[in-house]
């Protein structure tokens, strides 16, 4: 299980998985996971700080943070909300085991709250990495 929708494909590029595997998505929608930037409240240089987190959000970075030759994430931007000629830029997974970004996006759910995050991660540590 990944959060990265170029992971299978990847794998199976490396010889790692078999040929065979597929991507998929939930009958009740799919995770996703939006990376969160953050300032911190006693940042020597929060004018600094904000230039980078704009850089980071915009369709050029975004576009290259889903590029599936790098790290292959999904974007955090709504791409039907862009205009056409920044939507070009985001580059379509290939191979088999990758499945379209539209569905992936057409198919994820909400973000839990934090405190559900924060429960879930608890959990996982607890009962599925102790074990």
């Amino acid at each position: 299980m990944s959060y990265n929708p170029q992971l299978a494909q990847r794998q199976v590029n490396k010889g790692l998985w078999p040929e065979s595997t597929r991507s998929y998505v939930l009958d009740g929608g799919t995770l996703n996971n939006t990376h969160y930037l953050a300032i911190p409240f006693n940042g020597p240089n929060k004018a600094g700080a904000q230039v980078v987190a704009n850089f980071l959000e915009s369709p050029e970075a975004q576009a290259e943070k889903q590029d599936p030759e790098g790290w292959g994430d999904l974007t955090a931007l709504s791409l039907d909300r862009l205009p056409e000629g920044a939507r070009e830029k985001f580059a379509e997974p290939e191979g088999e085991a990758s499945l379209p970004t539209r569905v992936l996006q057409q198919n994820r759910v909400p973000e839990a709250r934090t405190e559900w995050l924060l429960e879930l991660e608890e959990g996982w540590q607890e009962e599925v990495l102790e074990d």
